[in-house]
């Protein structure tokens, strides 16, 4: 099964949190780092975050 990528913008909206403010909270160490890597030695490398990378620090955040 395919694990499907979340990118910057689709993280922002499924957290609520403004791209700019997600990147430098990523910058921060307050986001976690993307966990996955699409493309490889013919593609450009996308980063991307897990659904469940970013519900986990979701829920984190709400308790």
């Amino acid at each position: 099964m395919p694990i499907r990528a979340l990118s910057t913008a689709e993280v922002a909206a499924r957290t609520g949190v403004p791209v700019e403010a997600l990147r430098s909270m990523l910058r921060r160490g307050q986001f976690p780092q993307p966990d996955v890597l699409i493309g490889g030695v013919t593609a450009r490398q996308v980063r991307g975050w897990t659904v469940d990378t970013v519900d986990e620090w979701t829920a984190a955040r709400s308790r």
